[in-house]
């Protein structure tokens, strides 16, 4: 992750600062070049979806939908693995 923002960073996408009140955390916002390439991005993210859905019907794609917002869950909670 560190080297994914460090990338970022370098590439004029995001700008880091310290948190105000977490001494070691930092706060990321996107670049005006970051959010002027939001169009293409979202775009580019919608055709991605219709690509991996294409085929699927609304149910099946509301199910795979589920499933992944249920394994977000399980890893951003930590109990993935338990």
């Amino acid at each position: 992750m560190a080297q994914m923002l460090s990338r970022l960073v370098r590439d004029g996408l995001i700008v880091r600062s310290p948190h105000p009140e977490i001494g070691r955390a930092q706060r990321i916002a996107l670049t005006p070049v970051a959010i002027a390439l939001l169009p293409q991005t979202q775009q580019a993210f919608a055709e991605g979806s219709r690509r991996c859905f294409s085929g699927f019907s609304a149910d099946e794609r509301h199910a795979a939908v589920g499933y992944l917002k249920r394994m977000h869950d399980n890893l951003c909670d930590g109990r993935a693995g338990r």
